[in-house]
């Protein structure tokens, strides 16, 4: 195995761990989701040229209007100015739209609410004035519901991908990732792994054993995969990066926020 696949593997079992450390050391679900965030963010904030600015918080337009709260913002960390950055306490940032990249949701355990949650959130930065039209959503999930069975599996997966098709929501997310979870049993034989997913939105070929049709949609909606897990980390980067790098980068004027919105006015 290569040095860079071992590299991806130990930071898995990173994230494994966090997850159970955290989950044993806070009782309420709010408390645990601060640290899982903050270990995403120091992942991609290592692993991603320095060029992208990777913060918490909002997403503000030139008119004045915020998005939700975003768990990362990943933005164009060169040519962007700051609105606000929070001096005292937590890590949160407001960014301009049109110096926003991505924005990445986390998630604890990724059942079907929490997937429409994190529609409407990526749909509500997408929403803002002034974020550009190839900027796009993604999301890091710990881990899935439990799942005992293959057929249980299967069925995840099955409607994971139709609530993507039904809400469209493959128009704003490009990239997304569950990660095993070391409760689960090893459910597949062909992978002898924990069930762990990627979202994908990339194009494929037929090779005339799949229909038209069906090559068509896929390659509309994207597909939510049950993948290896020794593959998972490294793919999500890799398409994360990809999709990053597709982001061009285009003049603003900063007066629309510093003082169109009253900022340095008195």
């Amino acid at each position: 195995m290569v040095e860079k696949m071992k590299y991806f593997l130990n930071k898995l079992v990173d994230f494994q761990n966090l997850y159970n450390s955290t989950e044993s050391t806070y009782e309420n679900a709010f408390d645990r989701g601060a640290p899982r965030e903050d270990f995403v963010r120091k992942f991609l904030k290592i692993y991603l040229p320095k060029k992208y600015g990777i913060t918490t918080g909002k997403v503000i337009g030139p008119n004045g209007i915020l998005s939700r709260q975003a768990d990362i913002i990943i933005y164009d960390s060169l040519n962007s100015p700051v609105v606000f950055d929070e001096e005292h306490g937590k890590e949160f940032q407001i960014i301009p739209a049109e110096s926003v990249i991505a924005v990445v949701e986390v998630k604890s355990i990724m059942t079907y609410d929490v997937y429409q949650d994190i529609i409407a959130n990526i749909k509500s930065f997408k929403s803002i004035s002034g974020v550009k039209r190839d900027a796009f959503g993604a999301y890091f999930s710990y881990s899935p519901p439990i799942l005992n069975t293959e057929d249980e599996v299967y069925k995840y997966q099955q409607q994971i991908q139709n609530i993507t098709k039904a809400s469209e929501s493959w128009k704003d997310i490009r990239i997304g990732c569950v990660l095993p979870n070391i409760k689960h049993e090893i459910l597949n034989s062909l992978f002898e792994s924990r069930p762990c997913f990627l979202y994908l939105k990339n194009k494929i070929s037929g090779d005339g054993t799949v229909p038209k049709e069906v090559i068509k949609e896929i390659n509309q909606s994207g597909q939510f995969c049950y993948v290896d897990y020794r593959s998972i980390l490294h793919v999500f980067m890799f398409m994360l990066i990809d999709n990053l790098n597709k982001w061009s980068y285009k003049k603003y004027s900063p007066a629309e926020y510093f003082i169109d919105l009253g900022i340095n006015k008195k």
